[in-house]
């Protein structure tokens, strides 16, 4: 999984697009875009489906909790993501948006336009205050 800042888009990992295997690009669902503000719980499998089946699916991260709380969840810790976030994440592609300010407010909603869909998992009263609903 790839966790990118778009400001500065660097990362010590490969790239989305030099890792072929995150993702199947064909597929019924190959044309579909899904945008994803989730942590952990139902936001993972929910929408890794649609992935799992060619949509390209972007997963929305916090930077203030350093990214999805599930990177670092038990089992099996090994390199920079946990197996818990491997396993439900595999095929999405992340980026660290910070949905609070104006510039990562900039970002989310150019990338809305583009989506078929957006998918929220966050708690209660997070997407009213976020402006997501």
């Amino acid at each position: 999984m790839l966790a990118r800042d778009p400001q500065t888009a660097t990362t010590s990992r490969p790239t989305y697009e030099e890792r072929s295997d995150l993702a199947c690009s064909t597929g019924p669902l190959a044309d579909l875009r899904v945008v994803a503000v989730e942590q952990l719980g139902a936001g993972h499998p929910r929408v890794a489906i649609p992935g799992r089946f060619g949509a390209d699916v972007i997963k929305v991260e916090d930077p203030a909790s350093n990214g999805d709380v599930g990177r670092y969840m038990p089992p099996g810790q090994q390199g920079p993501d946990s197996l818990y976030f491997e396993a439900f994440n595999r095929g999405k592609r992340s980026l660290v948006i910070d949905l609070k300010g104006s510039g990562g407010r900039e970002i989310f909603e150019r990338l809305v336009v583009t989506a078929d869909a957006v998918y929220s998992n966050v708690r209660g009263d997070q997407p009213e205050r976020l402006g997501i609903t």
